[in-house]
């Protein structure tokens, strides 16, 4: 067996190792885990460094509360979600939906008094194909944007 597949039967997965023969002409991988990070840390040396560029995550939104909505008053915000639009909706929402389990989506209210679909775009199409006047939805208030 190659010294690189015995690495990855620890369950860790390495770029190839070089592995050094000892006294006996063997070649020595030891045994465990730790052995292999000994390798691995000898080997990171000489891999070339990559640049990690760190992004901050988005603020959330707050949370106002979970209200009743009318299916009608949501708008499908396109480029945000036009993958899922062709998508069909799978029977099992369909059927949650009709007896009233969804979970709730996720919206934020805009200036003309309606609201904006954040996330739950196929729950709100179940909703809809099952001919539902409201959904349950998380009411989400955006935090003020910094200048």
């Amino acid at each position: 067996m190659e010294a690189r597949d015995k690495v990855r039967s620890v369950g860790w997965t390495f770029p190839p190792l070089t592995v050094t023969p000892d006294a006996s002409g063997r070649l020595v991988l030891g045994k465990g885990k730790r052995a292999a990070a000994r390798l691995w840390a000898a080997q990171a040396e000489k891999l070339p460094s990559i640049p990690v560029v760190i992004r901050p995550v988005p603020p959330q939104g707050l949370i106002a509360g979970i209200a009743q909505i009318e299916v009608s008053r949501i708008r499908i915000v396109m480029p945000r979600h036009l993958r899922k639009l062709q998508k069909p909706v799978p029977v099992r929402l369909l059927n949650d939906a009709a007896v009233g389990r969804l979970r709730p989506i996720r919206v934020r209210r805009t200036a003309d008094g309606n609201y904006e679909l954040v996330d739950g775009l196929l729950r709100l199409r179940a909703a809809q194909e099952a001919g539902l006047p409201t959904i349950r939805a998380i009411v989400q208030i955006d935090p003020p944007r910094r200048v």
